[in-house]
């Protein structure tokens, strides 16, 4: 299972996940109005973007600072988009599962493609 880097931009509530390897940015696609997948020149996923975090995994802000690990799952199909992440982070030093389940048009056409990536720790 690959894995994926996270940044989060507290000031401007955006969480970032990117693969640690070194591929070339290509184009995003809106599955939400506030949330973001990165593609390379390949129609693969490389990155996922989440404007107001927050508000998108129903938490405060400074608990994103805190992720532990977690797992997104992205599901390309001719119609449609399905992104499930489970992301945990420490409540009062606590584990605690944040999970996020969207779906949206596939308006780019991006070829059918199922996969699975690992969150690495910070």
């Amino acid at each position: 299972m690959k894995k994926m880097k996270h940044a989060y931009d507290y000031e401007s509530d955006i969480l970032s996940f990117f693969l640690t390897d070194n591929f070339d940015y290509e184009f995003s696609q809106f599955i939400e109005r506030s949330i973001v997948i990165n593609y390379n020149q390949s129609n693969k996923p490389i990155g996922f973007e989440f404007l107001n975090a927050s508000k998108s995994f129903k938490t405060n802000k400074i608990f994103l600072k805190n992720i532990d690990f977690g797992e997104i799952e992205l599901k390309i199909s001719e119609e449609k988009i399905t992104l499930n992440i489970k992301l945990i982070i420490k409540i009062h030093n606590k584990p605690t599962p944040l999970p996020l389940n969207i779906s949206g048009a596939n308006e780019n056409q991006i070829p059918n493609i199922e996969t699975k990536v690992a969150i690495a720790s910070m």
